[in-house]
């Protein structure tokens, strides 16, 4: 058995999981099988009470592997996350073998066709299995949402991201500068198009710059509900003012590495922030 992963380090999005596994017929020509599909679906298989497939694109195919001239089963599985060396091989044993006593057996006991009045069956067998774990792509600059929002405290932050007049004024301006069509009757982020249903797994996707700000949102609420005017008016300002959030972000990750900060330069950004706010007329916020 070869298992061969494909995934970079830290990745830990849905991954395609490819099991090919030898085939054989009682036929000379085995190339005719090429492209034969199982009607009967694997059973979705759970190790530890931890179940990894949650979509299965096709059933198990009969494949002819014409530079090798080899019959092969091959299926394709979406997994959940990225599966230990462990799990992984337990996971393509356990395919392995419904290939070989499931639905190898059913390949067996019925005609997968008619060749020269004889009826043709297959065998499937644990020979030269390969199994390959790759990443599932995406389009360039958007994030898996799952994996953004991964626990019950970002869920419920993320809720009141999408509700907030603030957040939606900053994501419209994002999609206008995208060339986005914007309805004029949105008038909430949760109408904005700042998300994409991936098509293979039906995943949410969203945009790592409507991730930023969800970042952005997330040190502006730990700010703001501290309830000081001086901090409800920096929160708020973060959530108008591009730079300054942006600052805040290095702020909170010098602070977290140790490091001390200038106060005046502080200070000269809360004045930088005030005039941009000032500049697009939204003073009013502060009010």
């Amino acid at each position: 058995m070869k298992i061969n992963r494909i995934i970079k380090e830290g990745y830990k999005g849905p991954c395609k999981l490819i099991i090919i596994s030898q085939a054989s017929c009682n036929i000379n020509e085995p190339y005719l099988l090429n492209g034969f599909k199982d009607e009967t679906d694997l059973v979705p298989l759970v190790n530890e009470n931890r179940k990894f497939l949650f979509k299965t694109p096709a059933n198990i195919m009969l494949a002819w592997d014409s530079p090798r001239k080899m019959l092969c089963a091959v299926t394709k599985f979406i997994v959940k996350h990225t599966s230990t060396d462990e799990e992984l091989l337990k996971l393509v044993e356990d395919t392995i073998t419904q290939f070989t006593e499931g639905v190898g057996k059913e390949f067996t006991s019925k005609p997968l066709m008619t060749h020269e009045e004889k009826e043709v069956n297959a065998v499937i067998t644990k020979e030269e299995v390969y199994a390959t774990l790759a990443p599932v792509e995406i389009p360039e600059g958007y994030l898996w949402l799952g994996l953004v929002i991964d626990s019950p405290e970002r869920q419920v932050m993320y809720e009141e991201f999408m509700k907030d007049p603030l957040v939606f004024e900053r994501l419209r301006d994002l999609c206008i500068k995208a060339r986005l069509n914007i309805s004029e009757e949105v008038n909430s982020s949760v109408g904005l198009p700042i998300h994409l249903r991936d098509q293979t797994t039906g995943e949410l996707l969203i945009s790592q710059n409507t991730a930023k700000i969800f970042s952005e949102f997330q040190l502006a609420q730990n700010l703001m509900k501290v309830g000081t005017d001086n901090e409800l008016l920096l929160g708020r300002l973060m959530m108008l003012c591009p730079f300054f959030s942006e600052y805040m972000l290095f702020i909170a990750e010098r602070e977290m590495n140790g490091k001390e900060i200038n106060q005046d330069n502080y200070e000269d950004q809360i004045k930088k922030a005030i005039n941009f706010v000032q500049e697009r007329g939204r003073l009013n916020y502060f009010d």
